[in-house]
């Protein structure tokens, strides 16, 4: 069986955490796979359902994507 957690939320919704790294972090290392939302602006990353929420490196990618 394939965890997805959504936005890297395990324990149902969250605003306030829903696409933090974090939680996504947390989450990966739990066991679970991710739904996560991506943005590129201008040159830049970040994580965010309705906006860019939480600047992030492409580092973030790299260290939790396999």
């Amino acid at each position: 069986m394939i965890l997805i957690a959504h936005r890297g939320l395990t324990d149902g919704a969250d605003r306030a955490f829903e696409n933090h790294p974090k939680k996504i972090a947390n989450s990966l290392r739990d066991g679970f796979d991710c739904e996560i939302d991506v943005r590129y602006i201008n040159g830049e990353w970040f994580l965010g359902h309705d906006g860019p929420d939480h600047k992030i490196s492409y580092d973030f990618f790299s260290n939790y994507c396999n």
